[in-house]
């Protein structure tokens, strides 16, 4: 089990002249001096993870287990002011807009490998996992909600071979999700959420030791497969930049 808190602001000046605390602002009490905060003020998260894993000396080995996750999230984006003639007083937001967003999260997960003989070895894995997500905004966008719920399993299969003492050959293939979200500066637009993005990976490899195990060799060949990629893209005819779904893309290397 884990639990994280975090808290804090990050204000940016982006005034050119820092005599611009001295010049007024339309507002009175306020400079022109400028600042920009674009953080993550409030973070709370909790997990939980509970795994029970075989111990026996048959040619069977297994584990299942299950997780749980809950987090809140507060992303602010707010423009302040140094008040007039008071250069280390701290800055008034004068405007800002930003969000909430509540995450739940459980997954199951096994796996079941059996030993075929003194050389070859197979193992699958599965996974279920459930998120459901809350947008709730604050500040301008107070009023904004959103809620979406992702549902995925994703299967692991792996065969190995022992081609000698210090040498192990091995194959697999494995299915990811990366899930989708919210884009809290397009409500009203369809790109106010984007969807999840899948991938397979396979394998083929080797890892081998030499000199009394003083050496170690390891070497991969990969291909992955993307569907559903998320990429950053302007709305046409706008200056916003949101998350979006495009199509697939492969990747491949040694």
């Amino acid at each position: 089990a884990s639990k994280v808190e975090s808290q804090f602001s990050l204000l940016v000046d982006t005034s050119t002249n820092p005599f611009f605390v001295n010049i007024p602002f339309f507002v009175p009490g306020l400079s022109i001096q400028t600042f920009i905060d674009a953080s993550t003020p409030v973070g709370d998260a909790e997990s939980y993870e509970l795994r029970l894993t075989s111990n026996s000396d048959g040619p069977f080995s297994w584990s299942i287990g299950a997780y749980s996750y809950d987090a809140v999230d507060e992303d602010v984006l707010e423009v302040a002011f140094q008040p007039l003639n008071q250069p280390t007083a701290q800055p008034v937001v004068f405007v800002g807009r930003g969000n909430r967003i509540l995450t739940e999260s459980f997954a199951v997960f096994g796996s079941l490998g059996y030993q075929i003989n003194d050389q070859w070895s197979a193992s699958v894995a599965m996974r279920y996992a459930n998120e459901d997500q809350e947008l709730i905004g604050t500040g301008q966008t107070s009023g904004v909600t959103g809620s979406q719920s992702f549902d995925y399993v994703t299967p692991r299969f792996t065969l190995e071979y022992a081609s000698s003492d210090n040498t192990l050959w091995y194959a697999s293939a494995a299915e990811g999700v990366k899930v989708g979200g919210f884009n809290s500066n397009a409500a009203g637009l369809p790109e106010f959420t984007f969807d999840e993005e899948s991938n397979w990976t396979y394998e083929l490899g080797l890892k081998t030791r030499f000199m009394d195990n003083r050496i170690v060799l390891s070497g991969d060949i990969f291909y992955i497969d993307w569907e559903n990629i998320q990429i950053q893209s302007a709305i046409p005819g706008s200056t916003i930049s949101v998350n979006v779904n495009s199509g697939g893309a492969t990747s491949s290397g040694i």
